[in-house]
């Protein structure tokens, strides 16, 4: 089961916030001001209140409750068939191999999903013939364990060949399904001396693969693994979170920070924020689409970002704390996944409401 509810919520708000103001101190609104902060003053996060004895300016954070909301009248949110719920390998052609039954093309799985013990239901791969031979015939595939040190045959299959001239995807499953458990898994291609293919890779892949007993080297195939079909089960999370941004004797500082606060968290929704650059200069990587934005990584949806009244409230004699109040309403979730045969054993009465009678069709 998977949920991401109000602590997640909350943790992830207080991390994001003591990350914008960790990573940057000058502020500039552009024709207007700069917003500097000397070192010790940046402000401080908290999920919990703030005492009297606190260092001011301070940031808290907390959860104003939510609804629990259902995504059908059952909670069923959809069935994911493997052909499109997947661990995807490489998704850019930018290299091929050619493979043949004398040349074999060797690619390294990922280790998260032997870590994770994950089952995979079958394999899909972009490939072409390359005009040699008489071309059509299967591509072969072979799945190892410890494939390195002493290689131990998992499964194996074929994936079926084609006569076209273009890059074409071709799904093939495996019977029965593999559950991943060890390491070093590697999978391997050959064919026929009567059909060569080229394998497309994406080289820019942090997993393996080698050609022959040549050394291997950075990329993997241009497809993926697919996972065994299953029933989604969940629900939505709406929700909100609170701010109260609070500054001593000064009005300005408890603006300023409302505001950088707000707007970074607005730009969040098409950028990612680190520390080797502003969250401004993000949006050029988005814009490519070599990334995903911090809120949809985190699987949390900004609905809207409301500020309140500025609020005052004096401590000691001389003393006035200076409160702004921000309201995010966010979505969330939760979900359960059953896999695909958790259901087939299900007998099911089906009765109809009518019968047609066909003779007075004839």
């Amino acid at each position: 089961m998977y949920w991401q509810l109000e602590k997640y919520l909350v943790d992830e708000f207080i991390k994001i916030i003591r990350r914008i103001f960790k990573n940057q101190t000058t502020w500039v609104n552009t024709g207007k001001d700069a917003i500097q902060f000397s070192s010790g003053a940046v402000a401080l996060v908290f999920e919990q209140f703030f005492e009297e004895n606190e260092k001011y300016p301070i940031i808290t954070v907390y959860s104003a409750g939510g609804v629990y909301a259902n995504d059908s009248l059952s909670d069923y949110v959809s069935t994911l068939s493997g052909k499109y719920y997947s661990q995807v390998m490489g998704v850019r052609a930018l290299a091929y191999e050619t493979i043949s039954n004398i040349d074999t093309l060797a690619v390294q799985l990922p280790d998260s999903l032997a870590a994770k013990q994950d089952q995979i239901s079958g394999i899909y791969l972009d490939f072409v013939w390359n005009g040699r031979g008489i071309g059509g015939d299967d591509i072969k595939y072979n799945l190892y364990s410890n494939y390195t040190t002493s290689p131990n045959l998992v499964a194996s299959g074929s994936i079926a060949g084609n006569l076209l001239h273009k890059i074409s995807r071709t799904y093939s499953l495996f019977d029965p399904i593999i559950t991943l458990s060890g390491s070093d898994y590697w999978i391997t291609f050959n064919s026929t001396e009567k059909s060569v293919y080229a394998i497309m890779l994406d080289n820019t892949k942090e997993t393996l693969y080698k050609k022959n007993s040549g050394s291997p080297v950075s990329g993997s195939i241009v497809g993926g693994l697919m996972y065994p079909p299953l029933h989604k089960i969940g629900g939505r999370f709406e929700s909100s979170i609170t701010i109260r941004v609070m500054c001593k004797n000064n009005t300005a500082l408890a603006r300023n920070l409302g505001e950088i606060i707000i707007t970074r968290l607005l730009l969040l929704k098409t950028a990612q924020y680190d520390r080797s650059s502003q969250i401004e200069q993000s949006l050029s990587t988005f814009a490519d689409g070599d990334i995903i934005s911090e809120w949809e990584s985190k699987g949390i949806a900004i609905k809207s970002v409301k500020t309140g009244i500025l609020e005052m409230r004096r401590r000691g004699i001389n003393d006035i704390i200076f409160t702004l109040p921000i309201s995010i309403d966010l979505l969330t979730h939760w979900s359960v996944d059953y896999p695909g045969e958790f259901l087939k054993n299900f007998n099911i009465d089906v009765t109809p409401f009518g019968v047609i009678d066909i003779s007075f069709f004839t």
